[in-house]
């Protein structure tokens, strides 16, 4: 089993490679969501040439979303996230500019070129990750509980789509860098030198750059400082000076930028939004229908189980896990945002799967020690779970499964169904979050109303195109550029038929496509019904999908699929917003 690092290397290297063409990632964009403002350093240092942002103002309204800025009370503008991935990502950045003019692509910092390097860079840092875990894995347990182990943690979990496909998000990152400190501290507990500790500094001042709440991963050389001796010494020397030295140095680029911003040294860079530190939604976070952790990620509650069994195999190591588990679980679930949007499971929980493998590995160990029907019984689990994380990760990708929206309607309506029929959206089984009341820390508003805001476009149907039938089963289209509409706070489109049928049954359906020139960002049918001899008015309401690059169009027609012929006679699309009875 000494070889198990290879096979996995080559597995990763096909599962990379089966990502590359099931994503499209030559085509489609990889930066989008919080991977703007990860990213947004990069073009405004290399192709605005300004540290401190101070173009922001100068560009274009379509422009400026994609830099994720956020404006300072000075007058000037920040990003909201922190730099250290933009650091990592930069020669991959720098290798994409040089190759987009040969490749016939704009250097411009965000044509293709550019989204294939963060994509790139994403996998590397997955490899680096599970590699460096492998070898603390191989320490304590056999290769092959290892090599299982490392496989359950990339395909049971939301580890892989954050890997394979929002990989500009900061997970995989921090999940490969917890990975490696994990492994810099085993080197150190066991030979005691001072070169681990000091690339232990380094790679704990990234980790909190990347992600500042996983500083308290620092916890673990903390309890091994407690528990020995002479690692305590060691630390006690005045070398040991140029360790916080080293960690400030590493801060230091980010504290320029926020004090020639700012004026402050240490800047908080999202304004009103805030921790809820006496009232975290554990329970939620957990088991709730939208994105709770075990209800969407079950495989990771035999590593919750593991945890005593791992304490026959490092006692330490148990302690600094269950503590670290258990802080990170209340500073996760006590953020405003306990949910984080419209995500695959609770995304922040990926940046400690590194210490949670351990006891997964633990329990796995202990499990083949066992009778043959404990053994079975686990292993139907085990591929129940990965067959269910494929499923949920389709249905995230076809944007049926809506994270931040699910209820238990959908949930029991999607479950184990790898292609729904029917846009769950629009039939009204999803519930969008009352972000107001909760970032106050409020619980959510319940009554609800629909208000008008405008008209965005409307489709008069002419008799001669009006009808659809077996034989010409598509309908005249209401074409409506993106432009046209937001629906990004808390604003819907209303889509409204007015349809006619002939005396015979009919089948037809609603279909909505988002489309930039041959790519489709988001394609939905919902059934209207099996009717005879009537006239209706059928009303649905959709939001835009969760990332649309600048420009494209939305369409809508009605799709005849069974027998008779229907009538249609209008489309109109209305911008609307949920309000809300109650009072904020």
């Amino acid at each position: 089993m000494k070889r198990a690092p290879v096979f996995l290397l080559l597995s990763h290297l096909i599962i990379a490679i089966w990502g590359f063409v099931r994503y499209d990632v030559a085509e489609t964009d990889v930066i989008q969501g919080d991977g703007y403002g990860y990213y947004s350093y990069l073009p405004g240092w290399f192709e605005h040439g300004d540290f401190y942002f101070e173009f922001f103002e100068e560009l274009e309204d379509t422009e400026k979303p994609r830099y994720w800025l956020y404006p300072h009370g000075k007058g000037r503008a920040i990003p909201k996230m922190t730099m250290a991935m933009a650091l990592y990502w930069m020669p991959f950045y720098l290798g994409a500019k040089i190759l987009a003019p040969v490749l016939g692509y704009p250097a411009d910092g965000w044509s293709q070129p550019f989204q294939v390097a963060v994509w790139l860079a994403g996998i590397i840092a997955l490899i680096i990750g599970l590699w460096s875990l492998w070898g603390v894995l191989y320490r304590r347990f056999s290769g092959f509980v290892s090599t299982l182990t490392i496989l359950l943690i990339l395909l049971g979990t939301n580890l892989l789509h954050y890997s394979l496909k929002e990989s500009s998000m900061s997970h995989v990152y921090s999940f490969a860098m917890i990975a490696v400190f994990i492994a810099i501290w085993d080197k150190w507990r066991g030979k005691n030198n001072f070169s681990s500790l000091i690339w232990m500094a380094i790679v704990l001042a990234i980790i909190t750059m990347i992600r500042p709440t996983n500083i308290i991963v620092g916890i673990l050389p903390l309890s091994t400082l407690m528990s020995s001796l002479p690692h305590r010494r060691q630390l006690l020397q005045p070398k040991s000076l140029i360790l916080p030295l080293i960690s400030i140095l590493i801060f230091l680029p980010q504290i320029i930028l926020w004090y020639q911003v700012t004026g402050d040294l240490l800047y908080y860079s999202y304004p009103g939004e805030q921790f809820f530190w006496t009232d975290p939604n554990i329970l939620n976070g957990l088991f709730s229908y939208r994105n709770g952790w075990l209800l969407y990620t079950p495989i990771m509650a035999l590593a919750i189980v593991g945890v005593p069994m791992l304490r026959k195999i490092d006692k330490d190591l148990t302690w600094s896990i269950t503590a670290i588990f258990l802080i990170h679980l209340y500073i996760v679930f006590s953020w405003w945002c306990w949910y984080y949007g419209d995500s695959l499971s609770i995304r922040p929980m990926i940046d400690i799967y590194p210490f949670l493998s351990i006891p997964l590995a633990a329990f796995i160990a202990w499990m083949i020690r066992k009778r043959t029907w404990l053994i079975s019984l686990v292993l139907l689990f085990l591929g129940g779970c990965l067959f269910y994380n494929g499923v949920l990760h389709i249905q995230y990708l076809d944007q049926k499964l809506s994270g931040s929206a699910m209820t238990k309607t959908a949930f029991h309506e999607m479950l184990f169904h790898v292609k729904h029929d029917g846009n769950l959206g629009m039939l009204g089984a999803y519930r969008y979050p009352d972000t107001e009341r909760l970032r106050l820390g409020k619980n959510e508003r319940i009554e609800m109303d629909t208000a008008l805001l405008r008209n965005i476009d409307q489709l008069q149907i002419e008799d001669s195109l009006s009808f659809v039938s077996e034989n010409n089963r598509y309908s005249q289209e209401l074409i409506t550029g993106y432009d046209a509409f937001e629906t990004e706070k808390g604003e819907y489109l209303l889509i409204r038929l007015n349809l006619k049928s002939d005396d015979q049954l009919s089948s037809a359906y609603i279909v909505t496509s988002f489309d930039q020139g041959e790519h489709n960002y988001g394609y939905d049918n919902v059934s209207l019904g099996i009717f005879q001899n009537t006239n209706r008015s059928h009303e649905y309401v959709i939001r835009k999908p969760r990332s649309l690059p600048l420009g494209g169009e939305l369409s809508i027609y009605v799709w005849q699929k069974g027998e008779g012929e229907l009538e249609l006679t209008q489309i109109t699309l209305d911008l609307v917003k949920i309000n809300y009875s109650e009072p904020l």
